[in-house]
């Protein structure tokens, strides 16, 4: 895979990049690679630190848990079931107006 540069067209480009602490290698990929690095650094960091939440807190994470998952699927049963009975509703009207 080649390398394509990566200029900046204009001086105002060039400044906005500085602001964003942008720092091109020059190489498309280099720096491809470098940002997908940063990324995977953070996920392994992330997990990191859900293993230390496992084994610190168990039990009570798990508790914590399923009330979570428990209260998401109320959330979600009681949004379709409102979208269902609007819709039929709007069907009650439509039949209405026949």
């Amino acid at each position: 895979m080649g390398c394509h540069e990566n200029k900046c067209e204009t001086k105002e480009q060039k400044c906005n990049e500085q602001k964003k602490e942008c720092h091109s290698s020059g190489c498309d990929f280099t720096d491809m690679l470098m940002r997908q690095a940063d990324r995977a650094w953070n996920e392994v960091v992330i997990e990191k630190m859900k293993e230390q939440f496992k084994s610190t807190m168990g039990e009570k994470i798990d508790k914590i848990a399923v009330a979570g998952v428990k209260a998401s699927i109320t959330h979600w049963e009681n949004k379709m079931k409102a979208k269902m009975d609007m819709h039929q509703e709007m069907e009650n009207i439509k039949k209405s107006m026949m």
